[in-house]
């Protein structure tokens, strides 16, 4: 039986939250790990390519920011060149140390799995064998932080450029979805798989990522809000043109 799915609104460095119509919350995927206020965490991924002397006391303090401001969430990027440095050989402390810290301080983690391998030369996963190599990735991760780690976003803004070069395609998102997918709920069955991350309420995008096969592939659909509609007036229509498209592909709950 397919999961619920609903519209996230995902600030990068901002906030999320969850909109849409309402369900029970028995019935959401996202219901075994409680409220939807959350906020960016620590950059550790950023700053430890940086070789930032300062990335575990920042990343501390910024956690107890989080934790005494009231959220139950912070949004993390896992790097895969820094997770995998060369393939089939994984550098696990630095992000055990990262999902730890998270544990500590009672944050829910939802965590990015996302961009080029180490060995790609900055080349997005386009090929089967890459597809391949990334789903190897994901199923790593799955398995290894299987019950520390809420939910697991599979990349960051597709949409648009860099995030996707040379040039964003819904179908190549839509076929790295998929093997995502597959991997990580054959590593974890019972994860929470999110889809989109687009930059600004893409209908379009989304719609061709389901014309590509994504329906079934996902349990959460979120999108980045930067400010393209400055009201609610005009904000939530377009949430509401991202439902319909879902609706129109199965995906009305």
């Amino acid at each position: 039986m397919r999961a619920r799915r609903f519209v996230l609104v995902a600030g990068l460095s901002a906030w999320w939250v969850g909109v849409g119509h309402a369900v029970e919350p028995a019935a959401s995927p996202l219901a075994q790990v409680g409220g939807h206020f959350g906020l960016h965490g620590p950059t550790y991924s950023h700053r430890l390519t940086a070789g930032d002397p300062l990335v575990w006391a920042e990343g501390e303090a910024l956690l107890h920011v989080l934790r005494d401001s009231g959220a139950g969430w912070a949004r993390q990027d896992f790097w895969w060149s820094l997770v995998e440095p060369q393939r089939g050989t994984y550098r696990w402390a630095d992000f055990d140390r990262a999902v730890d810290a998270y544990h500590r301080h009672g944050i829910q983690l939802f965590a990015i799995l996302c961009y080029s391998s180490a060995w790609s030369g900055g080349a997005c996963p386009e090929t089967d064998t890459e597809r391949a190599a990334f789903a190897a990735y994901v199923r790593a991760m799955v398995g290894r932080y299987r019950g520390k780690v809420a939910a697991w976003e599979i990349w960051n803004e597709p949409n648009i450029q860099p995030f996707w070069s040379p040039r964003p395609d819904p179908a190549l998102y839509a076929a790295l979805l998929a093997a995502a997918y597959d991997a990580a709920k054959s590593a974890d069955p019972d994860c929470v798989i999110v889809a989109g991350a687009l930059a600004g309420p893409d209908a379009e995008f989304l719609e061709g990522m389901y014309a590509h096969g994504a329906a079934g592939k996902f349990d959460v659909l979120s999108y980045h809000n930067y400010g393209q509609q400055l009201s609610m007036a005009t904000e939530w229509p377009a949430v509401e043109r991202l439902r319909a498209v879902m609706a129109r592909h199965g995906d009305a709950e």
